[in-house]
């Protein structure tokens, strides 16, 4: 019942890491009250994308632009979908995740860190890819690991926050991340993805 008055999509911010989370619990530990809860949640989630027209993520800002970040946005709702905890399951709407891509595969360039940036967009795109085979997510995806590979061999900064000289090592906000995505679209066998807790 409470799982109703959480409204945003998202996998660290939002309802969308919750359903997944509880989804695990649920089949790992025989607990089939969190998969229910899992189940509503995601029903909520498909209901409130389907109001919005298929587009997820939007968030407010200045250029009322959708969210394609996997922490609160589009790329984490497809990061959710295409995991296989929802595989084959009722509520998924394949049409909803093409319509991810719509938001998250836009060449526009901003942020590069795997949190809210296109290294975890570059994840999400491969895995939508390879879960539909998807064309439009496979090209925007070859784009973008071939934009962050030009970057990390020209020596070309990256830009982690806009206006902001923040640059470090770290996972989820720095360098470690953007190379992380690009050795798991490269050896998907070996590197796990841990947008999803693998």
């Amino acid at each position: 019942m409470w799982a109703r008055r959480l409204g945003r999509l998202g996998f660290a911010h939002g309802t969308t890491g919750l359903g997944h989370v509880l989804r695990r619990a649920g089949e790992a530990l025989g607990h089939g009250d969190a998969a229910a809860l899992a189940d509503e949640l995601v029903a909520t989630e498909e209901s409130r994308v389907a109001e919005r027209g298929g587009l997820p993520g939007w968030r407010s800002s200045p250029r009322s632009v959708p969210e394609r970040s996997w922490c609160w946005g589009a790329a984490g709702y497809a990061a959710s979908r295409t995991s296989g905890v929802f595989e084959g399951h009722p509520g998924r709407s394949n049409a909803h995740l093409r319509a991810a891509v719509d938001v998250i595969g836009v060449a526009e360039r901003d942020r590069v860190h795997l949190c809210c940036g296109e290294a975890g967009q570059l994840v999400v795109l491969d895995a939508v890819a390879s879960c539909l085979g998807d064309e439009r997510a496979r090209l925007a995806a070859d784009r973008l690991a071939g934009a962050l590979a030009a970057d990390a061999l020209s020596g070309e900064r990256w830009s982690f926050f806009e206006s902001c000289s923040f640059d470090a090592p770290s996972l989820f906000w720095g360098r470690a991340g953007v190379l992380w995505a690009l050795c798991r679209i490269t050896r998907p066998d070996v590197v796990p993805n841990l947008l999803v807790v693998e």
